[in-house]
């Protein structure tokens, strides 16, 4: 963690990765939830893994709104695991 010169240490900051699978009655909760953390949310990365519902577009309305909210959405379902690598 880098330390600030005045001897007070600065808060971190981080990016969130939320892999999603139909998570539209979800998404919009997991997002604020992140960005209401006590760490600075440098930016929010959601990885829409081919949903069938309305997750991107709730993620979309979402990143209109905030840009550190991001969206990566897959042509074809590929599970959980490539969606968090």
């Amino acid at each position: 963690m880098p330390r600030a010169t005045d001897g007070k240490a600065s808060k971190p900051t981080v990016s969130v990765v939320i892999p999603a699978y139909n998570a539209a009655p979800f998404i919009e909760r997991a997002i604020r939830s992140a960005l209401d953390q006590t760490h600075q949310v440098a930016e929010i990365i959601v990885i829409d893994d081919a949903s069938t519902d309305s997750t991107a577009d709730v993620v979309t309305q979402l990143s209109a709104a905030d840009d550190r909210v991001k969206l990566l959405k897959f042509a074809a379902n590929s599970g959980p695991s490539k969606a968090r690598n």
